[in-house]
């Protein structure tokens, strides 16, 4: 009834990374708080100073926004090809919860001035 196999493959090794590669807690956290910072300020600076060239006069909004709308592209574009790197994780959060803060404040300020 017990047969042993003569032909058993060995076992197949698991790709385990050492404790020595991970990325510590407090990096990651450094680098989130750091990048929704970043992220969260040049969203609001940028808005503003769309906003700003606009009421100054149309034609010299457009250049601001298309100058705003790229810096926001570079930063988002660094978050996508970067989220599969372990030492770049914390930035990568920090990123997108900028962004998502940054268009909250925004959008609290837009909905203030508008109930006036």
């Amino acid at each position: 009834m017990n047969e042993e196999k003569d032909d058993e493959s060995p076992p197949t090794s698991l790709d385990y990374r050492s404790s020595r590669d991970e990325v510590k807690s407090r990096q990651i956290v450094g680098q989130s708080i750091g990048g929704c910072i970043l992220v969260g300020l040049q969203i609001v600076v940028s808005v503003l100073l769309v906003c700003l060239a606009f009421a100054a006069h149309a034609i010299v909004g457009f250049p601001v926004l298309a100058i705003a709308l790229y810096w926001i592209g570079i930063v988002v574009d660094y978050a996508i090809c970067n989220r599969n790197d372990p030492d770049k994780k914390g930035w990568v959060i920090g990123i997108w919860l900028g962004i998502g803060v940054g268009l909250l404040v925004e959008g609290i300020c837009f909905a203030s001035l508008t109930r006036m």
